[in-house]
């Protein structure tokens, strides 16, 4: 019999393009501030929002806004947080929220 080595390393034809697309979604901007009548609406945008929803949704993460398309898995207005699929986003980091179908 034939010796066969244990370890197997995963071809990649393309090296360095999971890197690329990972920062191609985050796009630096400075700080958003929101007037008070725009954080009215996202208020009332919020509460409509319920489990299965599909939402956009824009937030800060770190230093960058994300914009995410997803069904909503979990929302809970108490503890202010917010699911799409797998993303935990806290409610305080919003800055933009559609409904789809709305």
């Amino acid at each position: 019999m034939r010796s066969y080595p244990q370890i197997y390393m995963p071809f990649k034809s393309l090296k360095g393009y999971d890197d690329y697309i990972a920062s191609k979604e985050k796009v630096e901007v400075k700080d958003i501030e929101l007037l008070q009548d725009k954080i009215d609406e996202l208020n009332y945008k919020i509460r409509q929002v319920s489990l299965g929803n599909i939402i956009t949704i824009v937030y800060k993460d770190h230093n960058a806004y994300i914009k995410k398309i997803g069904k909503v898995s979990y929302i809970n207005i108490n503890l202010k947080q917010l699911r799409i699929v797998k993303t935990n986003i806290p409610l305080n980091k919003v800055i933009s929220l559609e409904i789809e179908g709305e």
